[in-house]
């Protein structure tokens, strides 16, 4: 599996839009299975601020439909009371495409990962 070290955004990188993923250094992690790794965005694309919420609620894209996923059980997809690492991928695959589906997303898309 491989995990990206992104460049901090107090180390000169101004805005999410001057991150360049070619020059992302790649770490690697022994697989585990105890181990499941997020990211809430392909390496080429940018991650953001669900804009569906208010100021005082403000979360990612991403963010927001992970807790939901979990808290609020909305990725159990076969009602059996507890929610796999896949139907919470899935969910929140769907719901993210349709936000960007309705509204302009800067990278045009948001592709969640999921590396187990």
């Amino acid at each position: 599996m491989t995990i990206r070290n992104l460049p901090s955004l107090s180390r000169g990188v101004n805005t999410p839009a001057a991150f360049d993923a070619k020059h992302a250094k790649p770490s690697f992690v022994t697989p585990s299975d105890n181990l499941i790794a997020w990211s809430a965005v392909h390496p080429s694309e940018l991650a953001e601020e669900d804009m569906e919420l208010g100021n005082d609620a403000r979360h990612g894209v991403f963010t927001r439909r992970f807790v939901e996923g979990l808290r609020d059980r909305k990725a159990d997809r076969n009602s059996d009371g507890t929610v796999s690492a896949m139907e919470l991928h899935g969910y929140i695959s769907e719901t993210v495409s349709k936000y960007c589906a309705s509204r302009t997303c800067r990278s045009n898309r948001m592709t969640p990962m999921l590396g187990l």
